[in-house]
């Protein structure tokens, strides 16, 4: 077992979307088992409600995943490939578990909008964040070339 950190390892984000799939469709059925039996009280909510969730939780994490990845365009081309993929199943599987579409299930198809447009925020500002760091990193190995030339007088 590697010691490395999440963070280090690039984790495709196929592979992302389908853990984060995974994880909504166990809660989809244990919320299910658990309100067949009595011991809780899902309603129709509560697959729209875990389906949003690990949306927003691949949101996140696929964002954070990003800067250790070496190839910025294949990445971001699957990635949100993956969240296209990752919303339309999650939801396929909310309406099969609830019985009820979106549009009927409240404000959800809103909080969809809403968490499609932060995911494309996450995008942007991890983005910015690496162009800053490249830009940062070239002008430290300019200056520090120039201060090795004065000390050395070539």
């Amino acid at each position: 077992m590697s010691n490395k950190s999440i963070y280090i390892q690039e984790i495709h984000p196929y592979k992302q979307a389908i853990f984060a799939l995974l994880g909504a469709l166990s809660f989809m059925i244990l919320g299910t088992l658990l309100s067949s039996i009595g011991w809780m009280k899902g309603g129709v909510k509560l697959p729209w409600v875990t389906a949003g969730a690990f949306i927003l939780m691949y949101s996140v994490f696929n964002s954070i995943n990003s800067f250790s990845t070496k190839n910025m365009m294949f990445y971001y081309r699957d990635s949100i490939f993956s969240f296209i993929g990752l919303v339309i199943s999650a939801s396929g599987f909310a309406y099969l578990f609830s019985g009820t579409p979106i549009n009927d299930a409240g404000s959800f198809r809103w909080i969809y909008l809403t968490l499609t447009i932060a995911y494309f925020v996450f995008i942007g500002i991890t983005t910015f964040i690496r162009f800053i760091f490249i830009v940062l990193q070239t002008e430290e190995e300019r200056l520090s070339k120039k201060t090795d030339d004065n000390l050395f007088g070539e």
